[in-house]
C-alpha cells in the first residue's frame, strides 16, 4: 500500500467516524458545559472529570448502538509494527533490521556518538587524576589526544546529521575551545 492509498483510507475512516458520531445522542449535561465554556471562552479545569465522564458516556452509547461492531480488524491483534510511514522501498530492510535487533545506520551512529561522549568525559576525569604525576611532555600529549577525540566526535556528528532522516534529530557539534577550556579547568584544579 502506497502513501496515497494510506492517506485515502485514513480520510475514509475519518469521514465514517464523523458520520457515526453525528448519530450519537447529545446529552443535556454536555450542552451545559459547552454553553458555559462558550460564554467564558475558557475551559473550566473543574469540568475535566465531567469531560472524561462525557467521553466515556459517548463511547458507551456507541457500543450500545453497535457502532464499534464491524470495525476493520476486529478480533485480531493490533499490528504494533505498522510501517505506514516507512517508504515502500525501505520496509523490507527495516523489518530485517528489527527482526535481528538492529537499528538503521543513523541510529547506530547516534549510539556510537553518545558512547564517545561518555568516553570523553571519562578521559577528562582520568586526566584530572593523573595530571599531578605526569611530566609536562605527557601532559601536552594528553591534551592533544583530548583535542583529537573532540575532532573525531565532531566528524561523526557531521556524518550523523547527514544520515539522519530529519533535522529535528540533528546534533550540535562540540565546541573545541569550550571543551578544551573544561579540560584545562579540570586539570588546573588538580595542580593546585
Amino acid at each position: 500500500m502506497g502513501r496515497a492509498e494510506f492517506l485515502r483510507r485514513q480520510a475514509e475512516r475519518l469521514r465514517t467516524a464523523l458520520q457515526q458520531s453525528k448519530e450519537l445522542v447529545v446529552h443535556p449535561e454536555e450542552e451545559l458545559v459547552v454553553e458555559e465554556e462558550a460564554k467564558t471562552g475558557v475551559q473550566n479545569p473543574a469540568n475535566l472529570a465531567t469531560w472524561q465522564g462525557l467521553v466515556e458516556q459517548r463511547i458507551q452509547d456507541g457500543m450500545a448502538q453497535g457502532l464499534f461492531d464491524n470495525l476493520q480488524g476486529m478480533g485480531r491483534p493490533l499490528n504494533l509494527y505498522d510501517d505506514a510511514f516507512v517508504p515502500d522501498d525501505m520496509r523490507m530492510a527495516f523489518r530485517v533490521l528489527r527482526s535481528n535487533n538492529l537499528a538503521p545506520l543513523w541510529i547506530e551512529v547516534n549510539r556510537e556518538i553518545h558512547e564517545d561522549l561518555a568516553r570523553l568525559q571519562r578521559m577528562r576525569g582520568t586526566a584530572q587524576q593523573r595530571w599531578p604525576r605526569l611530566p609536562s611532555y605527557q601532559r601536552e600529549r594528553l591534551r592533544e589526544d583530548y583535542a583529537d577525540r573532540i575532532k573525531e566526535i565532531n566528524d561523526k556528528i557531521i556524518n550523523y546529521n547527514i544520515m539522519a532522516p530529519s533535522s529535528s534529530v540533528n546534533m550540535g557539534l562540540l565546541l573545541k575551545d569550550e571543551e578544551l577550556a573544561a579540560f584545562d579547568a579540570a586539570t588546573i584544579l588538580t595542580q593546585t
